[in-house]
């Protein structure tokens, strides 16, 4: 499951006609997410909300293996204990607060989380500093990828574990290093954002083989 992926496919379809209107219900290997689509002057679409779903903060949801009645691990980060605060919102997160991303070594300490034993599937590790309460900043080490510029299910986990943890309130920013996300947080987490189209290309299949 990816938010963003999510909502760069929707504006795809959109754009190109295959879906019409300005919403409609993309099916993921999380379950099915509600799109909605807010269009440009000149018709293209130039803004996506997609509907996440909930939270899970259980162990065994997440999966993680921790003590059912706490909601994260201790986790030592260059010779320091820290709190990675768990979340699966379609996949599995560990949020670490830190007191600035911006000089946190991400490619350091974000290996760690995602290969740490007790997340048998490994885990997404954000790296979180709380500026308001509605706004906070945050650098993301995706499992199996490394460091990446943005990720949509990160900034949704972020946002439920720091409504959570009681730091902001249900409407929520979270600015990364390609941009910022926004995500509302009600029955549903709701991850909304720009979508633009970067560039187009054609794949000549036969250089793939069979």
């Amino acid at each position: 499951m990816c938010g963003n992926g999510v909502r760069c496919f929707a504006k795809f379809c959109f754009d190109r006609g295959i879906l019409a209107g300005t919403e409609s219900t993309i099916m993921t290997r999380s379950g099915p997410r509600l799109v909605h689509v807010h269009h440009d002057a000149k018709g293209k679409v130039c803004r996506v909300e997609v509907e996440m779903g909930s939270a899970s903060f259980s162990p065994g949801r997440i999966p993680v293996e921790a003590d059912p009645d706490r909601d994260f691990l201790d986790i030592r980060l260059d010779g320091v204990a820290q709190r990675a605060y768990f979340a699966n919102v379609g996949n599995p997160h560990a949020v670490v607060y830190v007191d600035d991303p911006e000089v946190t070594p991400v490619d350091v300490w974000g290996p760690v989380v995602e290969t740490d034993g007790r997340f048998p599937n490994g885990a997404n590790a954000s790296f979180v500093n709380i500026l308001d309460r509605n706004r906070v900043e945050a650098r993301v080490w995706e499992r199996g990828v490394g460091e990446t510029m943005a990720c949509g299910t990160a900034a949704c986990a972020i946002a439920a574990v720091s409504r959570r943890l009681g730091h902001v309130d249900s409407a929520v920013d979270v600015a990364l290093p390609g941009g910022d996300l926004h995500v509302f947080l009600g029955e549903t987490l709701i991850l909304g954002g720009p979508a633009v189209e970067v560039f187009t290309a054609t794949v000549d299949t036969r250089s793939l083989g069979t």
